[in-house]
C-alpha cells in the first residue's frame, strides 16, 4: 500500500510519508471535534474503509490516546494529548525562564550548567551550557539518568510526596553507576533529608568517576518541584571549598528561575 499525504483536504500518494500515521492523526483531529464517535461515523466522514478505521482506533486505544465507551462502543479521546501538550509547555516555559540565569552562571563559574526535569522516575537533561575548559562533563540534551546517583536527581526527588518517593525508591530506575552510588533505601532517604535541609544536592563521583555536581530544585507556582539546576565539572576543580561556593550560586540561580516561573504564572 503506497504511503499517503493530505493535499487540499484529500489523501494522495507521497513516497516519503507514512499513510497510516497520517490517517491516525486525521482520526485524532476528528475525534477532538466530537464527544464520541462510532467506527461508521469516522469511516464516513474521513472516507476510509471500516477495517482500517477499526484497526487505527484499536491502536489509539492500546496507546491510551483514545478510549471506548463500553455501553455504546463509541470512541473518544483521552487526556493523553492534553498531558503531552502540558509537558511541552512546561519545558518551553522552564527553558525560557532559565536561559539567562544559566548563561550568567556559566560566565561566573566557567563550568557546565545543566537544566533537568523528572520524567517516569528518570532525570532528563533538557538544556545545558557546556564549559569551554578542556576537562568537562559531557552529556547531551535528552540524556536520561537514574535519580539516585545525580545531584539533579536528588534535588528533583527530595521533595516528592511520601507515596511517590516510596514507589520511586522501590522502582527500576535506582541504579549503581559507580562504587560511590547510593542505592540502599535507608541511606538514600537520609541523603534526601539532607538535601531538604540544605536546599541543595551534591553528587560526588556517584554517577561518573572524576565528576562532581551540585544542584538545587526549581519550584513552580503550585509549590511542586518542576525542575532542577546544576553546576558540574571534574573533581579536581570541584574542591570542598568550590562546592560550597557553587552551592550558593546554584541555589540563588534556582530561586531566580522560580521567581521567573511564578511571574509567568506557571
Amino acid at each position: 500500500m503506497p504511503d499517503t499525504t493530505i493535499l487540499n483536504g484529500k489523501i494522495t500518494s507521497h513516497p516519503s510519508l507514512s499513510g497510516s500515521l497520517i490517517k491516525g492523526f486525521k482520526i485524532i483531529e476528528l475525534l477532538s471535534e466530537h464527544q464520541e464517535m462510532s467506527v461508521t461515523e469516522v469511516s464516513n466522514q474521513l472516507g476510509m474503509n471500516m477495517s482500517s478505521v477499526h484497526r487505527l482506533l484499536s491502536t489509539l486505544v492500546a496507546l491510551d490516546y483514545a478510549g471506548q465507551n463500553p455501553s455504546n462502543k463509541q470512541y473518544r479521546l483521552t487526556s493523553k494529548l492534553f498531558e503531552i501538550g502540558s509537558r511541552t509547555r512546561i519545558l518551553l516555559t522552564l527553558e525560557e525562564a532559565a536561559t539567562e540565569i544559566m548563561e550568567l552562571l556559566s560566565e561566573k563559574t566557567l563550568e557546565t550548567i545543566n537544566l533537568a526535569i523528572l520524567d517516569k522516575g528518570e532525570v532528563i537533561y533538557i538544556k545545558k551550557i557546556e564549559s569551554q575548559q578542556p576537562l568537562r562533563m559531557d552529556l547531551s540534551v535528552g540524556t536520561r539518568l537514574p535519580p539516585n546517583c545525580t545531584s539533579l536527581g536528588k534535588a528533583l526527588i527530595a521533595h516528592l510526596p511520601t507515596g511517590q518517593l516510596k514507589d520511586l525508591l522501590n522502582g527500576s530506575t535506582i541504579m549503581k553507576m559507580t562504587s560511590k552510588s547510593i542505592t540502599d533505601s535507608r541511606k538514600l532517604r537520609a541523603e534526601l533529608a539532607s538535601v531538604r535541609e540544605l536546599g541543595y544536592a551534591v553528587d560526588s563521583e556517584e554517577f561518573s568517576d572524576g565528576i562532581r555536581c551540585v544542584s538545587a530544585p526549581i519550584w513552580g507556582s503550585n509549590h511542586e518541584v518542576v525542575g532542577a539546576l546544576s553546576i558540574a565539572g571534574p573533581s579536581l576543580r570541584f574542591t570542598e571549598r568550590e562546592i560550597k561556593k557553587y552551592a550558593r550560586l546554584v541555589v540563588q540561580g534556582a530561586q531566580e528561575i522560580t521567581r521567573n516561573l511564578i511571574d509567568a504564572s506557571y
